[in-house]
């Protein structure tokens, strides 16, 4: 991947205690802009950023509902980034932004 280049999945199914990790390659860092969640009922999603050099994260957004949120500036590197983690059902996440270094 280089800079410019579109950074982001298709549709992934994450079954419950995965998570679809927003992470760049090794040597890049990378923006998301968007991103998408669905799923069956009983679902249930959080959104963490989370900094694996400390072994921590942080829980931003718990829900269980359909969710499309747009127009972010979500900052991600190899070491410190977001995730989407299923803690119930199975859900299908999308995300899409831009390689910026």
């Amino acid at each position: 991947m280089a800079q410019g280049d579109i950074f982001g999945n298709g549709v992934v199914e994450v079954a419950p205690g995965t998570t679809c990790d927003f992470k760049p390659d090794t040597d890049r860092e990378a923006v998301v802009h968007n991103y998408a969640v669905s799923g069956t009922d009983g679902m249930k999603w959080q959104l963490e950023f989370y900094d694996s050099a400390a072994s921590k994260s942080m829980l931003l957004v718990d829900d269980s509902s359909v969710v499309l949120q747009t127009n972010l500036y979500l900052h991600c590197k190899p070491t410190a980034y977001y995730r989407i983690k299923c803690i119930s059902g199975t859900i299908l996440v999308h995300y899409d932004g831009v390689i910026t270094k």
